[in-house]
């Protein structure tokens, strides 16, 4: 987190034609310390090119910045007066890192596809949020949110076979930053598209 911040800062010191190739590098060395990749590239290697769960996650792997954006944009749009600690959604660093942690979300998604459990959400990724999103001032309905857009964009992508590959692992993600969980809630309400809210049953750990 310190170092995402200290690119950011870096940044405003520097003219716009070099913030845009300096900004690169700094994606980079941003996606090697909090995106587990290298789990992720691990897990890979232990199917065959053709294999189905292979193949849905290189589907996705090209969308990922955009799918970040297009939620991150979402979000921003129901809740324009949203301030957390480092400014409003809309300002250009925290924009940065909101798509940066959706972003996050998602690799951490296709480790679990790819080991076919839920090992990184329950104990890397649950914990981590858990540390550092309340001091950030990032509520859980945000959260929710995001999972809920998340799991939209996703399915809007895969076909029913590929999405089943998916599923346990949105469910379980849904669940665990549930409002049985996490109570809290904004002045408004989670602002879900009715048609499209996703319904879960409450996760009972079976999944491993």
């Amino acid at each position: 987190m310190q170092v995402h911040h200290t690119g950011q800062i870096l940044l405003e010191e520097i003219g716009e034609l070099e913030q845009d190739k300096v900004r690169q590098y700094f994606k980079v060395i941003d996606d090697h310390l909090y995106m587990p990749l290298p789990r992720a590239y691990q897990a890979a290697a232990t199917y065959n090119y053709n294999s189905p769960i292979l193949g849905v996650v290189q589907k996705l792997l090209p969308s990922i910045t955009e799918i970040a954006t297009k939620i991150c944009n979402r979000v921003i749009r129901l809740y324009p007066t949203y301030f957390s600690y480092s400014g409003y959604l809309s300002e250009p660093g925290v924009k940065v890192a909101s798509i940066r942690d959706v972003e996050m979300f998602q690799v951490y998604l296709w480790v679990c596809v790819l080991e076919q459990s839920i090992a990184a959400i329950q104990q890397e990724l649950f914990p981590l949020t858990v540390m550092l999103y309340p001091t950030l001032k990032v509520r859980w309905e945000l959260v929710r949110q995001m999972i809920h857009l998340l799991t939209q964009e996703i399915s809007n992508r895969l076909d029913k076979s590929e999405l089943s590959l998916f599923q346990p692992y949105l469910q379980v993600l849904w669940e665990m930053f549930s409002p049985e969980i996490f109570p809290d809630s904004l002045d408004i309400s989670l602002k879900l598209d009715i048609d499209c809210a996703i319904v879960y049953p409450r996760w009972n750990g079976n999944y491993s």
